[in-house]
């Protein structure tokens, strides 16, 4: 079917008398290459409409047979000479379009296998994103567990920490109590150099009384003359004794020094051990708590790698979906493209 005419017959008789008026024959070429394009078969009645409307124009009764039929005969040359000008053009005009058709076949497969290889990219990249999506909730669940372990550490870090605190509280009590023991000790040793030096004072003073008391009665004895051997051997007797008394007592009274000097140093070495425990424990608690502190910057560490690979998990799902999105794009214009093809 014929496409509708575009251009009228006044605008391609106007066409054709400028060319005549140049000095050019309106032939079939120069008629279209004059109005910029034109169906062949509108150009081509038109063209034999004026050249019937030149020959009516060009016809008088006057002309002679042999001028008529020179005339017809170069009118059917130049309509020959149109005729297969307009066919050659027509048939170059025909070849171009079989090989624009056949460049945009090419096209339409090359597209429609372009569209084939992004339905496969966006099936991988669905799968591949499911993959991520499934791992990101493992992250996700991974970070909970570590999470839930961070918080039952801080909480045994709390109990210890209360621990710790009681410990300290205890060596502290137990320090006190070591200065108190040690300051009874040395009050005790004190009072026993004090009881010493009193009960050497006071033997000293009965050994100085019962001296003066001998020799009172010895010069009682010399002014008397009248005592026997046998009263100066009971008073040597008794002398020796008050002596023998007095170096017991002297004795005792060292015992008991040497026994409180025993008893304070048996305390102190019992504080002594105490402290030497309580300093294990401390270092035990210190180690303890050392111990603790690396495995919450161990968690710690775990948690911001943990988030870190979260982030990068999220930035590679927003770069498929927006790289999905492209593709879903550029294969809709393309089904568009190819619809409209059809």
């Amino acid at each position: 079917m014929p496409r509708p005419a575009t251009i009228s017959y006044d605008d391609f008789r106007a066409a054709a008398l400028r060319l005549m008026e140049a000095g050019d024959t309106p032939t079939f070429s120069r008629l279209r290459a004059e109005l910029g394009g034109g169906s062949y078969d509108v150009l081509r009645r038109y063209l034999d409409a004026f050249e019937q409307e030149k020959a009516r124009r060009l016809k008088t009764p006057a002309v002679p047979d042999d001028v008529l039929g020179g005339i017809q005969g170069w009118y059917e040359r130049i309509r020959d000479e149109a005729s297969t000008q307009a066919r050659a053009e027509l048939n170059a005009e025909f070849e171009t379009l079989a090989q624009r058709r056949a460049a945009l076949e090419a096209d339409f497969a090359r597209l429609r296998d372009e569209a084939r290889d992004a339905r496969r990219d966006l099936e991988r990249f669905e799968v591949g994103a499911a993959a991520l999506r499934e791992e990101l909730a493992q992250s996700r669940a991974e970070g909970a567990r570590l999470a839930g372990e961070l918080a039952a550490t801080r909480e045994e870090l709390a109990v210890e920490r209360e621990r710790h605190l009681r410990q300290v509280t205890l060596a502290d009590e137990l320090r006190a109590q070591l200065k108190q023991a040690a300051q009874d000790a040395a009050a005790g040793i004190a009072l026993a150099d004090e009881r010493a030096r009193s009960l050497e004072r006071t033997l000293l003073q009965r050994h100085d009384e019962a001296a003066e008391l001998w020799k009172a009665r010895l010069r009682e004895l010399e002014v008397t003359l009248g005592d026997t051997r046998e009263q100066r051997a009971r008073d040597d007797a008794r002398q020796a004794e008050v002596i023998k008394q007095a170096d017991a007592a002297r004795a005792a009274e060292r015992a008991l020094h040497g026994q409180a000097l025993a008893t304070l140093e048996m305390r102190q070495a019992m504080a002594e051990q105490d402290a030497e425990r309580v300093r294990r424990e401390l270092a035990s608690e210190r180690e303890a708590r050392r111990t603790l502190e690396a495995e919450l910057t161990t968690v710690r560490t775990a948690i911001v790698e943990a988030r870190s690979r979260d982030a990068l998990i999220s930035e590679v799902c927003d770069e498929i979906g927006r790289c999905g999105a492209t593709w879903v794009e550029s294969i809709r214009s393309a089904l568009r493209t190819e619809r409209q093809g059809t």
